[in-house]
């Protein structure tokens, strides 16, 4: 059974085909290929690129991170190590 809700919604469709087909006939389309040329080149601006340099501050703070990781993970393997001694 079809509900009220149904209906409309065919009838909205229905509407929508008929103007396409209206803008159609009337010469008012885009070619397929231009939509897709003109969607990659506004979503290659709005992207970041894929990789980049690290500032200068990036390096630094990369550096201290990575000297604290390693002092974290000398200290744990060391205690550890006594751990398993006892």
């Amino acid at each position: 059974m079809t509900t009220n809700t149904d209906n409309r919604r065919l009838l909205e469709m229905d509407a929508a085909i008929e103007r396409g087909m209206s803008d159609v006939e009337a010469g008012r389309t885009v070619r397929a290929g231009d939509v897709l040329k003109r969607l990659e080149d506004k979503y290659k601006e709005m992207a970041e690129p894929a990789v980049r340099r690290l500032t200068p501050e990036e390096i630094a703070e990369l550096r201290r991170d990575m000297a604290e990781a390693s002092a974290w993970a000398r200290a744990e393997l060391a205690r550890r190590r006594n751990d398993k001694k006892l």
